[in-house]
């Protein structure tokens, strides 16, 4: 194949086909119209120097019955042998030169005095007289062009006068090889721009199933089927559409137990936020209890002052009403997210996260600073996983800072596009090295059994999911800042 892409460098499988296939048939075409080519032209020179060495040997009987007749009579031969000559160049039109010579290769008589008298002698002419045979040959005459020549022996049994030249001119007969070869040119042409479009139209059903196949890959979603017709015919396309839809399948088989291992992992980091937050719930409910418990004291020991016991009374579901809202917060914390968004307020989920912390920080006394944008856009996202997010960059920066420390929270917009909450805190900051790794699932720099190492992981996928993003800025001993940035408006 790389030899193969080195020579045709195009992309496309029905491009290559076209390319190597045409190439393969103007090749083949071409081997084939040389050899017919030249087999024709050796059955039209054969036929045209047969008539030739025909001719010849016609006029060969004229010549040796000269012979004859002039030693018969004891007359000069010369005459006669140039009147038979002359008279046959005037009725043979195709007749370029005649020559005769004797045994010995002189020439005796001819036709033409500039071109032969410049070769007197033929050293052929024993050479054919002693073979008996005709010598023809077909060559391009300096002044004649394209000629086919016929060398004849004079002889009867044991008698030999010499040999007898003539040539005929050879350029109709080149035409006429000429002629044929651009007809076979052009029906070479014709045959293999019909095959290249036979082949183009077959090319095309076979890369109609795979052009269906690459826009429903381009179209696939792992979550939605993939909507596209198996062929008809059971062939290698056919196998690989059954094999990608098998593919398909796996991967959602796969995309649905990531997505269960991802909620699991979610909700045990959830869970264990609330562990951390057990402390500060039992005192928020404790108190109201212990206010309870007082009340009902106070109406058992004198259960008939009424006025006193409606104001009890009073007491105890104002406080009843305190360990509701306390417990239902944490319950919708703790409650697994739903599959579908909503427009959320990211300052309302700010809100209800740091309720439920607020135990926690003031027991720390940690200053909270909260700066919240007022005109600050809803986005769509999942309510629950965004105050899952806050909570947990929330409770990073409580580890990070000591006593009486400080902890700032804002939001706002970013490029119109984007919102924002910063999360900064001025504890000791993270270290350069560790800045790389604290994203990475179970890393963490706290205490066995003080952290999971997932907190971050987790919110850092929960934001990407809503197609956002979590900054980090800290340098040691200079606090550290998280900002989390979400698009506005529906996630595409």
């Amino acid at each position: 194949m790389g030899l193969f892409h080195s020579i045709f460098p195009i992309k496309g499988i029905r491009a290559r086909l076209l390319v190597a296939f045409g190439a393969m048939l103007v090749i083949l075409f071409w081997i084939i119209s040389f050899l017919i080519l030249n087999q024709w032209r050796r059955m039209i020179l054969t036929n045209a120097e047969e008539q030739v060495e025909s001719v010849t040997r016609a006029f060969s009987i004229f010549v040796i019955e000269t012979f004859i007749f002039a030693e018969s009579n004891q007359m000069k031969v010369d005459d006669a042998l140039d009147y038979y000559i002359r008279d046959y160049l005037a009725r043979e039109p195709r007749l370029r030169y005649i020559a005769i010579y004797d045994p010995q290769g002189t020439i005796l008589v001819h036709s033409d005095p500039q071109r032969f008298i410049y070769t007197p002698h033929d050293s052929l002419a024993p050479l054919i007289l002693q073979s008996g045979k005709a010598l023809n040959r077909a060559y391009q005459d300096a002044d004649y062009g394209w000629v086919i020549e016929s060398a004849f022996p004079l002889q009867i049994a044991s008698k030999n006068w010499g040999v007898l030249r003539m040539g005929f001119e050879a350029g109709s007969v080149r035409k006429e090889i000429q002629g044929l070869f651009y007809s076979l040119l052009m029906f070479a042409a014709i045959i293999t721009v019909f095959a290249l479009i036979l082949l183009y139209i077959l090319s095309g059903y076979l890369t109609a199933s795979l052009r269906k196949l690459t826009t429903a890959i381009d179209r696939f979603e792992i979550d939605k089927p993939l909507n596209f017709e198996q062929p008809p015919y059971e062939d290698e396309i056919s196998l690989l559409y059954q094999h990608f839809t098998r593919m398909q399948n796996r991967l959602q088989e796969s995309q649905s137990k990531v997505m269960e291992i991802q909620r699991q992992i979610y909700q045990a980091e959830k869970l264990a936020s609330i562990g951390r937050l057990a402390s500060g719930v039992a005192h928020e409910i404790n108190n109201p209890l212990n206010g309870i418990k007082s009340c009902l004291y106070a109406i058992n020991r004198d259960p008939d002052d009424h006025c006193q016991t409606a104001e009890y009374l009073k007491l105890i579901d104002e406080g009843l009403q305190h360990i509701e809202t306390i417990v239902t917060k944490l319950l919708g914390f703790a409650r697994r997210p739903s599959k579908s968004r909503e427009a959320v307020n990211l300052n309302e989920a700010l809100k209800k996260v740091l309720q439920l912390l607020e135990f926690r920080f003031s027991q720390k006394q940690i200053r909270l600073s909260l700066k919240p944008d007022n005109n600050l856009p809803p986005i769509q996202a999942d309510s629950q996983l965004m105050q899952e997010v806050f909570m947990n960059l929330l409770l990073n920066s409580y580890d990070a800072v000591s006593e009486k420390g400080h902890i700032s929270v804002m939001s706002g917009i970013e490029d119109n596009e984007r919102v924002f909450v910063r999360i900064t805190d001025n504890g000791p900051g993270i270290d350069p090295e560790d800045q790389k790794k604290i994203f990475d699932p179970f890393f963490t720099t706290k205490e066995p059994g003080e952290g999971t190492g997932l907190g971050l992981s987790v919110s850092l996928s929960i934001v990407q999911a809503h197609g956002g993003t979590i900054e980090v800025q800290s340098q040691p001993g200079r606090g550290c800042e998280f900002k989390v940035i979400l698009p506005i408006g529906e996630e595409k």
